[in-house]
């Protein structure tokens, strides 16, 4: 007669293969997209603190009330955010925007190009903004070696819209927002960051297949370990 130790530690390898194939099958569906967890590099541009919307955190995390103003770009003074997401991202992004008194048409157009970066090509860091700032101005030199991926505006990406989606390949480590309003606009503080999302890169299926593997010797182990009941 089989012991329940036996029974049970069949059922843990069944357990770890089918739960292996459940997590190699969910590599290939659609991923869910990770927010923005830093602000590594930023330049308001024309923002004031009204509203705390000089606050970089503002546009980290999830959709919420809050944002970040990139400020008005100038020739001297780019408005600009580099955000990280604490690991690499890849194929499909979404960004969402606040601007007051936007639903349904946006008197005051606001817009910004979208561009994504390497490790390899990005390197500075909020700590050397000063010093490299001539690099951005004109947007033909730092971030002209990034790849574009998008044009958005505050009419296709309110937050109450649901955001406005972006595609690229990749993989990237970095993600960059760059006001571009027009001069005509009536605009004060440029496209307004609320929130920044992308899908990240994919565990390998071989490497699920590991890690449930594993937790099905773990799980055999203890089962070996207990007294019979």
């Amino acid at each position: 007669m089989m012991t329940i130790h036996a029974r049970l530690g069949r059922t843990a390898a069944a357990l770890a293969v089918v739960g292996g194939m459940t997590f190699a099958a969910a590599t290939e569906s659609h991923a869910s997209l990770i927010y923005a967890t830093e602000v590594d590099w930023f330049n308001n541009g024309t923002v004031g603190s009204s509203n705390d919307r000089d606050n970089p955190a503002n546009s980290l995390g999830a959709p919420d009330d809050d944002f970040l103003s990139l400020g008005l770009s100038s020739d001297d003074s780019p408005g600009f955010a580099v955000f990280g997401f604490g690991q690499d991202f890849i194929e499909e992004g979404r960004i969402w925007e606040i601007t007051f008194n936007c639903d349904p048409t946006c008197v005051d157009l606001e817009t910004a190009t979208i561009y994504v970066g390497t490790s390899d090509q990005y390197t500075m860091g909020q700590a050397s903004r000063t010093d490299q700032i001539d690099l951005v101005t004109g947007m033909g030199g730092f971030f002209g070696e990034w790849t574009e991926v998008a044009d958005v505006s505050n009419q296709d990406a309110q937050l109450s819209d649901g955001g406005a989606a972006f595609s690229f390949e990749g993989p990237f480590t970095w993600l960059a927002v760059v006001d571009t309003t027009p001069g005509s606009s009536g605009s004060t503080d440029g496209f307004d960051v609320n929130s920044i999302g992308v899908a990240p890169v994919p565990l390998p299926a071989a490497a699920w297949f590991l890690l449930t593997a594993l937790g099905g010797l773990f799980g055999l182990r203890w089962l070996r370990d207990r007294p019979e009941a």
